[in-house]
């Protein structure tokens, strides 16, 4: 059934080669040819999937070389994990690292001349589930060669100038994965304290790698699968910002009335998300696809927020999440922590009102004095992300952990973010790990942090 022999110089020979492995693992390719030499079984190395399959399957070892794996082909070879939902579907677990970015040599680089552009030719992605066994036992799921489409290669390609600039600005500290759309410079030392040096600062940044964020390896592996009709593309030359920004730029500083009338958007405001509802309507309109279907969005982890300001600039309601699960957040990482996870890499479109007159319910001011007042796309700053946040969920999760439930942080503690109920009322509650049982909570962003973010954009 298996075969040893393939063509190192023939993409097609080199997918059909690896194809063979699919529904199958290294140690049944390697029963059956016979082989006599022994490898490693130590389960808690995962990542040496990747160089077994280059010793085993393609025969040779393992290198750090700039160019591609098969640079005759142009083909990367790259091993990636799924992993399985409770509903029983597979899903991304994480980013696809790509390549190592030396701060010192990166900035003399251009797109055309770059070292990670010859990893982005061919792909031949290899996607296995990832389970508690050996990395010999471990079974892929789905291999084929992929390359990024030309839409796809120009957001990439702003993504890679964006990181550039920053590092040539002195900027190497303050990178993030929320920074870029695609392409990101993910963390890729041991912690936070693991760092080197950048050519235009003296501050010391952490070590990081171009990868292709989880949004984007995770859309990639669903239209593998998925035909989705409602899905729409907008931009062929990676502009869909600006595409999304000059949308809307005809109607800044109009009423949402006027916006209505004239887009002639036919929505009750009884319904709940009354803003957001319109302004999908809106880029359904104009783009053919709400935000959850602008392909764009999928695969950038871009979601639609809308936010209306007081007359003095400040929301009149702070940003919240999902209700705090006492339960787990005891036993929770960081690296697992939710909203993390939606900041780390994710990003947000703010569509921004004003009401420029005192008002108890939004849903009683005429749509005549609500004023569109900005459009901007956000991600939180890594700084704020990584240490204000942060501590804010540490300090929740030792009061947690303790059965403290009366002294959480409030927004006058932390510049980012609070804590405060967020239930259908004070019967609202959910059982701690004590036992008891407590008002329901969340994490917000708070208000006047979010007027802080809309005053910095340009």
């Amino acid at each position: 059934m298996f075969s040893q022999n393939y063509n190192i110089d023939s993409p097609a020979d080199i997918e059909r080669h690896a194809k063979q492995l699919e529904n199958y693992c290294l140690n049944d390719y390697l029963l059956e040819l016979c082989q006599e030499k022994t490898y490693s079984s130590d389960n808690k190395n995962k990542g040496k999937l990747g160089q077994l399959v280059e010793e085993i399957l393609f025969n040779y070892k393992p290198n750090s070389r700039k160019e591609a794996d098969f640079s005759s082909a142009r083909i990367e070879l790259k091993v990636t994990p799924l992993k399985k939902l409770k509903d029983g579907k597979l899903t991304i677990k994480e980013r696809l690292v790509l390549s190592l970015i030396n701060f010192h040599t990166v900035v003399d680089e251009t797109w055309e001349n770059n070292s990670l552009f010859p990893k982005l030719h061919f792909l031949l992605l290899m996607f296995y589930l990832h389970e508690n066994k050996a990395p010999l036992d471990l079974i892929f799921k789905l291999i084929t060669l992929w390359k990024p489409s030309e839409s796809d290669l120009a957001i990439i390609r702003k993504d890679w100038q964006f990181i550039i600039d920053k590092i040539k600005a002195g900027k190497a500290h303050e990178l993030s994965e929320a920074d870029t759309n695609y392409l990101g410079a993910c963390p890729k030392g041991k912690d936070s304290t693991d760092v080197v040096s950048q050519p235009f600062s003296n501050i010391k940044a952490m070590r990081r790698a171009f990868s292709f964020k989880t949004s984007y390896i995770r859309s990639i592996y669903e239209d593998l699968y998925v035909q989705n009709s409602n899905r729409v593309n907008i931009s062929k030359i990676g502009n869909f910002e600006e595409l999304i920004k000059s949308s809307f730029a005809p109607y800044l500083g109009k009423s949402l009335d006027f916006f209505i009338k004239v887009n002639k958007i036919n929505i009750s405001r009884t319904n709940k998300h009354f803003n957001k509802l319109v302004i999908d309507a809106f880029l359904k309109q104009q783009f053919g696809g709400t935000s959850e279907e602008i392909n764009e969005f999928r695969k950038a982890n871009i979601s639609l927020k809308t936010i209306v300001l007081k007359s003095n600039g400040i929301p009149k309601e702070s940003m919240s999440f999902k209700q705090i699960q006492y339960k787990d957040i005891v036993n929770e990482e960081w690296d697992d922590f939710e909203i993390n996870k939606i900041h780390r890499d994710g990003r947000f479109l703010w569509v921004i009102f004003r009401i420029n007159k005192p008002y108890k319910k939004q849903s009683e001011v005429p749509l005549t004095d609500i004023i569109l007042e900005k459009v901007m796309f956000w991600s939180m700053p890594f700084s704020d992300l990584q240490i204000e946040y942060k501590k804010l969920w540490e300090d929740t999760k030792y009061k947690i952990q303790h059965g403290d439930y009366n002294h959480f942080w409030g927004s006058k503690d932390n510049p980012v973010g609070h804590i405060r109920p967020k239930g259908k009322n004070a019967k609202d509650l959910m059982e701690t790990p004590q036992g008891t049982y407590e008002k329901k909570k969340c994490f917000w962003i708070n208000a006047t942090y979010i007027a802080e973010q809309i005053r910095k954009d340009i």
